[in-house]
């Protein structure tokens, strides 16, 4: 229900792992009877079948708030810049997604930092991409 997962076979037979994520947020899930807990085990477990050593992407609405925080990882994360600084209890469950994964939180490096969802609550910065490689065209593309 969060996850749509697919592997892709790219042109130069390189294989690729692509999700779609869409975590509702947790006032939604509470209307709907479901722990935050539940939800995010559920997610995690439509991801296991990742293979680790394929270029690995997820992106879409993880309804996280996350600031400027950077997960911990082998390589060490870059430092992100962020106009929402706000972070909200999802945001350690996303960083510990990422580490689990090995995936980095990506940026735009030719814009500054932009927030992803404007409501009548205000704007905030929920959508993420995460990519196992810190520089995906460099690594991946000739």
């Amino acid at each position: 229900e969060y996850c749509l997962l697919a592997k892709i076979r790219l042109p130069n037979s390189q294989r690729v792992n692509i999700a779609n994520i869409y975590l509702p947020p947790t006032s939604s899930l509470a209307k709907r009877d479901i722990t935050e807990a539940h939800a995010t085990a559920q997610l995690e477990n439509a991801l296991e079948p990742i293979q680790p050593q394929l270029l690995t992407i997820l992106c879409g609405d993880f309804n996280a708030r996350t600031g400027t925080l950077v997960p911990t990882l082998d390589i060490p994360h870059p430092p992100r810049t962020a106009c929402d600084s706000h972070i909200c209890p999802r945001a350690k469950w996303l960083l510990s997604l990422c580490t689990l994964f090995q995936l980095y939180i990506l940026a735009t490096q030719d814009s500054p930092p932009a927030f992803t969802c404007h409501s009548g609550r205000g704007e905030s910065t929920v959508d993420y991409i995460l990519c196992n490689h810190r520089n995906l065209q460099a690594s991946h593309y000739p």
